[in-house]
């Protein structure tokens, strides 16, 4: 009997049963939370990482366009660097996958055509410029380079969207090329730099009206009448489809042979796919010296002040104005614009190529005082960028529309010859 009841008592005596079962729940509920965690909130946080790299990547590849210009018409070497990938924050209990890489490519090589009305013609290689993403959770399309044009290309979701407008021509209607040469790849996640080295010597081009012929990736209707309808210059001429390959169409310009503008870019290495360039650089070129063997006249150097008048009392520029001599017309921008206590732009802009201002430059011009902006000290620029341009202004110059946006005369510009 007492045996009995020793072994009733033993099998009654659950006293930690309970705290199995809590365990077990705690524990499962902390599973659920933690596949919740990475099933939703991962991704969702790799997908941040993701979107800040790509807008990143934007501002990455804005530069190299604009380096590829400088590089290009102002005959001077440019180096940017873009970085192709990115890593996610680091986790203890959940994972991620593997880091995003990123490819950046040149395309095939396709012929620019220069040609004239009685059929002489010159042709240059051209490339365009691919980066495409690799993300584990941003759907995005590849950012696309052609021609001083930026745009994100998902037209098979969506569309495309530009980052940055082409600046072909300028106002007075000077056509301005940059072909870019020789094959480019690589994929990965670190930062690589693109050198961009401009060709030396010259190319006689046709005489007379130009045809000229570029390769692109868009439609009339998807950009390029858009992109021309304002356009006072009448140099667009239309797009043709497919025509060098699928999906790779013709643009068409027209120009007089004085108004066109060309240079050849080579990527890491100067171009060595048939370079063309149709003018020397800033003082001479490397030769100097010399009349250029054509009886050009010489033009002394020159600078442009820029300063606000002395009634001026609004931290606001935005002011557009032309320099002008016989052959060459600049079109310069001014941007000062202040948000509360914080500048949001400080900015130069000349035929496309922007600058930005040092702060002193800024303060100068605000407080009324005169502000050489062909001078690199007062910009984010190298000298012989800007040479390009002050070595082509004539002291016997003009300025023209002046534009403030329908206020009083806020900027005063002065252009002085400078010994």
């Amino acid at each position: 009997m007492i045996g009995t009841r020793d072994s009733h008592a033993f099998a009654a005596d659950n006293r930690a049963v309970s705290a199995v079962i809590g365990f077990i729940l705690v524990f499962g509920i902390l599973m659920l939370l933690l596949t919740v965690y990475q099933a939703q909130i991962v991704p969702q946080q790799n997908a941040e990482t993701e979107f800040k790299h790509f807008e990143d990547s934007k501002n990455e590849f804005t530069e190299v366009r604009n380096s590829i210009a400088t590089a290009g018409q102002a005959d001077v070497s440019q180096f940017s660097s873009v970085t192709l990938g990115t890593t996610y924050q680091s986790r203890l209990l959940t994972i991620n996958p593997a880091p995003p890489e990123g490819t950046i490519r040149t395309s095939d090589a396709y012929p620019i055509t220069i040609e004239n009305e009685t059929g002489e013609s010159e042709t240059v290689q051209t490339r365009l410029i691919e980066y495409e993403p690799g993300y584990n959770e941003l759907a995005s399309g590849s950012i696309w380079y052609e021609h001083s044009l930026l745009y994100l290309d998902e037209r098979e979701q969506s569309g495309h969207s530009v980052i940055e407008d082409q600046h072909l021509v300028t106002e007075s209607g000077v056509l301005r090329l940059t072909a870019l040469q020789n094959e480019f790849e690589e994929t990965g996640r670190d930062r690589v730099t693109l050198d961009l080295y401009p060709t030396a010597g010259t190319t006689e081009l046709p005489e007379g009206e130009l045809t000229v012929e570029l390769p692109t990736r868009l439609s009339e209707s998807e950009y390029w009448a858009d992109a021309f309808e304002d356009d006072p210059n009448d140099v667009f001429e239309g797009v043709e489809d497919d025509a060098y390959e699928d999906g790779v169409h013709e643009l068409t310009l027209t120009v007089e042979a004085e108004d066109l503008v060309i240079n050849t870019v080579g990527i890491r290495t100067e171009p060595d796919e048939g370079p063309v360039k149709n003018f020397e650089p800033a003082g001479g070129g490397a030769g100097g010296g010399g009349g250029g063997g054509g009886g050009g006249e010489s033009t002394e150097d020159a600078s442009v002040f820029v300063s606000t008048s002395e009634d001026f009392n609004n931290d606001n520029i935005d002011t557009t104005f032309d320099v002008t001599d016989g052959g060459e017309t600049f079109e310069v921008t001014v941007n000062i614009e202040e948000s509360g206590n914080d500048f949001d732009e400080q900015q130069i802009n000349i035929n496309g190529d922007s600058f930005d201002l040092t702060d002193e430059a800024r303060d100068d011009i605000l407080d009324d005082v005169s502000t050489d902006i062909m001078d690199a000290d007062n910009l984010d620029a190298q000298q012989s960028e800007l040479d390009a341009y002050r070595d082509e202004i004539d002291t016997d110059f003009e300025i023209q529309n002046v534009d403030n946006d329908g206020n009083r005369d806020l900027t005063t510009i002065e252009v002085e010859s400078i010994e």
